[in-house]
């Protein structure tokens, strides 16, 4: 299952309802096919530019589009220039909620707005979101977690998910916790992961993913950010102007 299919379902309320963290989760969503990228070991991050070192298929059509994109750059896109290039409104969101439909794990109104309402929808598969919040809780809690659900909590914290998941006062370590996963963390997640026959050559090839991966969700974080303060100023700006605030009105 793709990370972006278990982030959305963490965003639907329990009892469904309207998408959470809707101002976000569409970039972070993209993000996560870069996530799923670096998992499959096609693609990893350099100085924050996307470079696929595996151009082998995957058994994922969406997967394998964002491969054959990256593959056809001219040079090496930085994760801001994938990021903005993510539908506006709710586009991405009511995509990932058709994927999750066909799969008979939520229903939602196909027809419903892509703008700036969050959509509706109703879980059928409330075991499936509960199993995928369940390895987030392991990451939120400390204990050892695989690369993928590293990754997880790390995208559920740059779309600000983790506020509606864990709320205060009680939720508030938990949050704390998945703010702190850093380098270090991810690394030795999947080091202990790495005792094989051939052990040392293992470690070298998951410590590089696990630093790709850590370096993904730092940038998602930062561009979310940075998107935000975007949004704001165009929207403070309109608010100015409709009010009547702009030029010399004294």
């Amino acid at each position: 299952m793709a990370l972006g299919e278990d982030l959305l379902l963490l965003a639907i309320p329990s009892r469904g309802g309207r998408v959470r963290a809707a101002d976000r989760i569409g970039f972070v969503l993209r993000a996560s096919v870069l996530v799923d990228l670096v998992l499959a070991g096609r693609v990893k991050m350099t100085s924050r530019r996307i470079e696929v070192v595996d151009p082998t298929p995957i058994d994922d059509r969406r997967l394998n589009n964002a491969l054959t994109s990256l593959r056809g750059s001219v040079s090496a896109p930085s994760m801001g220039e994938w990021v903005r290039a993510t539908p506006r409104g709710n586009a991405m969101v009511i995509t990932y909620l058709s994927v999750l439909a066909d799969q008979g794990a939520v229903r939602f109104e196909r027809r419903q707005e892509r703008g700036a309402i969050p959509p509706r929808a109703d879980l059928l598969s409330p075991q499936r979101r509960a199993a995928v919040f369940a390895r987030l809780d392991r990451v939120s809690h400390g204990h050892p977690a695989s690369d993928a659900d590293l990754a997880l909590a790390g995208l559920v914290h740059a779309c600000g998910l983790d506020r509606h998941l864990y709320r205060a006062p009680f939720g508030l370590r938990a949050r704390r916790r998945l703010a702190r996963i850093s380098q270090h963390e991810v690394a030795a997640g999947a080091q202990a992961g790495g005792a094989s026959a051939d052990a040392a050559l293992a470690q070298v090839i998951e410590r590089s993913l696990s630093e790709s991966l850590e370096e993904v969700t730092r940038e998602v974080v930062r561009l979310v950010r940075h998107e935000l303060i975007h949004e704001l100023q165009i929207l403070t700006e309109g608010l100015e102007y409709t009010t009547g605030d702009h030029g010399d009105h004294r």
